[in-house]
């Protein structure tokens, strides 16, 4: 037991990248399976299957939850839908999507880019 606590002792300065790392991997995962679910509302819009229903057109009460942010996400769908029609939809939901997929990049290259840190270190 006393070799592996020795060989844990050489990672102990590579203790500082974990964090960011971990935050930097949930924050890609989120933000990918956010990329598979908005494909939804743009094949509503393709296909014309988008309805504006009243309840859609009232702004959702602020609370710490991931339907709150699916309910914004409606309200606003809803809003563009009924102000600009469906290409104005069309466009809000492309740009979300883009939007989407960028952050999530940035947040995978940023851990790809930590952990490379520590093998480098590693090595050294």
């Amino acid at each position: 037991m006393k070799t592996y606590f020795r060989i844990l002792s050489y990672a102990r300065p590579l203790g500082r990248y974990l964090a960011p790392y971990t935050v930097f991997s949930i924050l890609a995962s989120v933000f990918g399976i956010l990329n598979f679910t908005l494909i939804q509302p743009l094949l509503d819009v393709l296909f014309n299957q988008v309805s504006v229903s009243p309840e859609a057109l009232q702004k959702p009460i602020p609370r710490f939850d991931i339907s709150y942010i699916s309910s914004l996400f409606d309200y606003y769908f809803a809003f563009i839908t009924q102000q600009y029609g469906k290409m104005g939809a069309l466009q809000f939901v492309c740009f979300t999507i883009v939007a989407s997929v960028l952050i999530s990049n940035v947040f995978r290259y940023l851990s790809v880019r930590t952990i490379e840190n520590v093998k480098a270190h590693t090595i050294a």
